[in-house]
């Protein structure tokens, strides 16, 4: 769970700057927002495993609940 909430802050931190208007290149603000949305799109997924997990669809401590799992 400290994962999604390290992602948040981090999404948070991305959103300040490129929506804030501290920035005024727009060059920086395009790689705030892009990393913006990759930071949303990975924390969107560590949310899925945890409601995967937490429903007890997948066992806790299986290869795909601890990480990514490996592709033979």
């Amino acid at each position: 769970m400290e994962i999604v909430l390290i992602g948040y802050f981090l999404n948070n931190v991305c959103q300040i700057f490129s929506l804030g208007g501290f920035l005024t290149n727009v060059e920086i603000v395009q790689w705030f927002s892009a990393i913006q949305i990759g930071l949303i799109t990975a924390t969107i997924w560590v949310l899925m495993l945890n409601a995967l997990i937490g429903f007890q669809w997948l066992d806790d401590g299986t290869l795909v609940s601890v990480g990514v799992p490996l592709l033979d």
